[in-house]
Formats: C-alpha cells, structure tokens, sequence
C-alpha cells in the first residue's frame, strides 16, 4: 500500500478509531500493522482525557458524586473500593451526577471512573475518599482513613513485593502477613511504616504467605481495617531450557484451539475455515469439516461427543470423527464456548452469555453485561453448578449459579483478567501482572507467578502459552521454566503424556502462517 496522509488529524483518528475498533472487538489480525510503502501518520495534538471525580453531598447511606471528563466516554465504570457499583454516561458536557447508595453503616469509602475515550484510550480519574457517616448521624469519622484498595502480591525470590494504590490522608500505611489465611492486625507479623510498593524479604521460596495492609492517617492515632488479604508464594529466579521443539502442522490460517481429549486434539482455522483433529499419539491430522469463514470471530469447544466451533455469526456442531456437520446456532460475536449437560454456554464479545438448548433450538440470557464502552474479553469456564468468567475491561473475575441467582464478583481490580482454569476447587486466572489463583468458593487471591497467557494443569504443574514463550510453572515452589520462546500463541497449550502442544498464530494477511508444533515435557 503506497498513501500520504495529507490531513494529520482526520489520518490519527483514522487509524486510532480502526486500533479501537480491534481493541473492542478482541481481534487483531496478524497483519495489522504490516504495512509495506510509504504511510505518513501525524498524531493529533488534542489534549489528553481527563476524568475529575468531587463530592456534592454525603450523608447517612448516600453519597452523590460529580463526574467531569473533557472527552466523550459512554457508560464508565464507577468502582466503590475497588469493587464495580455502577456505570455513568460521559457523553453530556458538563458534570454529570452518580448517587451512590448500595451500602449500610458508616466510614471511609474510595471512589475511582474509568472509560475507554476514542483518542486517549483507558482513562481513570482521581481516587476520592469520602468519610460516610453511620446511620446515627453522628459517628466521628473526620480522623479515619479507608483502607487501601485494588493490594497487589508479586511472588520474587525469597520475598514478596505489595503495592496498593495511595489513600487521601494516610501517612503511611502498615503491613501484616501470616502463612494461613484470615490475617488480622492481632495475628499477623506487623511491617509498619510502609509505602508503595514495598518489598517484605527474609521469605521461604514455595510457602504461600497471605497479606493485608491498613492506612495510618496522618496524626498517626488511627488505623483503617485491613485491605482485602492477598497471598503470593515467593520462587526461585526462572530457568530458561533450550530443547528442541518439533513443528507438526504448517501453513495453518488463524487457527485457534487445542480442546483435547487424551487422544485427540481439535483447531479450527478462523481464516481457512477448516476444522482440523491431530491424533496426539502420533503426529497424524485429519480435516473433519470446512465451512464458509465468517470474519475475525472464532472459538471451539468439545463435549464427550461433539466440536462446537464458531464463525463471527454461526455456531457449528458436528461429531468428533467429523460426522453430521450442523448449523448449530445463529450467534454474534461468540468468543468462547462451554457445553454442558444443562445447555451450551456462548460468551459473545459485547453484550455478555447466553445459554443455548442442547438442540439448538432456543437461547436465553444467562448474563447481560452493562453496556459499558469497552470490550467484553476474558475466559469462561464451569462446573458441576456455577459458571465463572472473567471481564477484562472491568477487571473482576464473576461466578453465577447454572440454576441462576444473582452475579458474584469474586475479584474486582484486577490488572485486566483474561484466561482462566478450573481444577477441583482451585479457580486460576491470568492477568497482566502474571496468574493468580482463588478458591471456588472464594476467598484470599494468591499470586503463583509473574508469568501470564492461557494455561493448561497437568499434574502439579500449569504450561503457560503466551506472544513470547511457553513455561512450565512448578504450583509446589512456585518456579518456573522457560520451555521455548520465540512464540506467539493465543490459546491453551495441549498436555499429553509425553509432549506440550501449542499453535503459533499467524494467516493469509501476516508475514507467516501458523502453525502447530510440540515440545517434550
């Protein structure tokens, strides 16, 4: 392609709005930014968004807010100590109003705005700390501090580095750790007079120790509640392997995949539109099924007896040795699937997850996503009764009950969750300061690694496949080993007995095609 942008504003918001396009969407083509000849891009000098958050009034179990943004951001995010409380509309000039009154009993409570603005990308406002009186109406809360929210455990070699974003007054802050879970200000090993990120050392690589932090204000005479408690387990440096690794398919046009079964492994080229099965025992491929390709969207998924795989706007079943190929379902967006004995659950890329019946005929809403300005992204995954997903723009990790019930956010300020992976009752999900781990049920976030990208669980071991390399993480001490790199991969790895599987991306529109490849474990 040979062009001069002639008009810098109008060719910035061009290529600004094409990126955000692709951000909202969760699809960026291999070649997006393989431009060849000449392309002249001159940035526009607009200022950069700006969200303002004050207070208009507070009182007992209210408190109204002003939002000010000098950008257009439809449906941001309000969070409440870092934990989603609604949603306000940016779109009119001037302050707009969020009352907020989805709380009982008095004290200190942290405010923050997030939007997705068109020029200047993923905008957060000021944190506000407002001091809520009780329902008595004269509860002292001029001397309080809130706790810090959004605490943050990096595992590093015999210790553990915190950070917690800064709370209005505090002077300093205090941290506790214990190596059980429920750490109190009573029970645990006390660090005072800490800031941001601070490193605890003299710590045992492979022991899981479990933290909170309180805020000091600024006379020194009061100390918050403890933040939410957080665990990492510290690990020795990385190792990095030079093995060889053998290439198994080549010339493969955005495939996604691996859902395996033990013996078998299935792709589906996005691009190609090819759906393929690679026995694992032995290397051989075979081409079960090929339909029309249906722009960017693609997922696949198996059950005991069937390959859902999807284009942009259908669902596709069809039989595990390539059998009764179906259009299964009409959907939009679909990014990934679940099946299970009650329904088939389809993420779709904006508006949420729905349940489809196992004969394809019906699908309802099981969860309808605030119309936010941002991009659903993330995993899902279930079990026996509840499904968990993760929203990478809203950064929690979610469960809801198949039999419905209300939304559960387990997690909430998390650094954009993406993948995620049930085993028994340990629920993993990645994010980008590396994978985490919380119990099903709930409860304490521990960091395992700084490592990220999509996961599968073998033993006591998770394979990491991310854009860079594919790691072995050792869940008992916490290490890591660096099996190849130089990869760029979008999906789970496949685990055999012998052999780590991964599909490199790539298709048509790149410098390369993708490919599949293995690794002895």
């Amino acid at each position: 392609m040979n062009a001069r942008a002639t008009d810098p504003a109008a060719c910035g918001k061009i290529v600004i709005l094409i990126f955000l396009v692709f951000c909202m969407t969760g699809c960026f083509p291999p070649s997006f930014l393989n431009f060849e000849g000449e392309f002249t891009i001159t940035t526009s000098t607009s200022p950069p968004a700006t969200i303002t958050l004050s207070l208009v009034h507070v009182s007992a179990g209210h408190v109204r807010l002003a939002v000010t943004s000098n950008f257009t951001a439809y449906n941001a995010t309000v969070y409440r100590n870092g934990f989603v409380c609604g949603n306000v509309d940016l779109s009119a000039n001037g302050p707009t109003e969020f009352v907020d009154t989805n709380f009982s009993g008095g004290g200190q409570y942290s405010y923050r705005v997030e939007g997705l603005f068109l020029y200047s990308g993923w905008v957060k406002s000021n944190l506000l700390t407002v001091a809520v009186p009780g329902t008595s109406g004269n509860d002292n809360v001029a001397d309080n501090v809130a706790a810090p929210a959004y605490l943050q455990a990096t595992p590093l070699d015999n210790s553990v580095q915190l950070a917690w974003e800064a709370v209005s007054g505090a002077s300093s802050y205090n941290v506790y750790l214990g190596t059980s879970p429920g750490v109190t200000r009573e029970n645990g090993t006390k660090h005072p007079d800490r800031t941001s990120p601070a490193t605890i050392p003299g710590l045992a690589n492979g022991t899981p120790y479990y933290f909170v932090v309180t805020s000091v204000n600024g006379s020194g005479t009061t100390e918050s509640a403890p933040s939410p408690e957080v665990s990492a387990m510290p690990r020795p440096p990385d190792v990095v392997l030079s093995l060889p690794s053998e290439g198994i398919l080549d010339n493969l046009n955005a495939p996604v995949g691996l859902p395996f079964d033990g013996d078998s492994a299935w792709l589906y080229e996005i691009y190609g539109g090819h759906l393929r099965r690679i026995d694992l025992s032995t290397g051989a491929q075979s081409l079960l099924a090929t339909v029309a390709p249906g722009g960017n969207g693609g997922a696949i998924a198996a059950d005991g007896a069937h390959i859902y795989f999807a284009t942009w706007s259908t669902i596709f079943r069809v039989g595990k040795d390539g059998s009764n190929l179906t259009e299964f379902s009409r959907t939009t967006d679909t990014r990934f699937i679940v099946p299970l004995a009650t329904g088939i659950f389809v993420k779709h890329g904006q508006a949420g997850i729905s349940m489809i019946t196992l004969d394809g005929a019906g699908m309802t809403d099981f969860y309808v996503r605030p119309p936010l300005s941002s991009g659903f992204g993330g995993g899902m995954v279930a079990d026996s009764t509840k499904l968990y997903w993760t929203d990478t723009y809203q950064g929690t990790v979610n469960r809801k009950a198949l039999a419905g019930g209300p939304v559960v956010t387990m997690v909430s300020g998390a650094n954009h969750p993406d993948d995620l992976l049930l085993d028994a009752d340990t629920l993993y999900f990645s994010t980008d300061d590396g994978i985490k781990a919380i119990p099903s049920a709930g409860g304490a976030v521990t960091s395992i690694t700084s490592r990220r990208g999509y996961m599968e669980k073998a033993g006591s071991s998770l394979y990491v496949a991310n854009d860079s390399t594919l790691s072995r993480v050792n869940l008992a001490d916490g290490s890591v080993t660096v099996l190849v790199t130089g990869i760029q991969s979008w999906c789970k790895p496949a685990v055999a007995d012998n052999h780590v599987y991964w599909l490199d991306s790539g298709s048509q529109y790149g410098s390369h095609y993708g490919s599949l490849s293995r690794i002895a474990r």
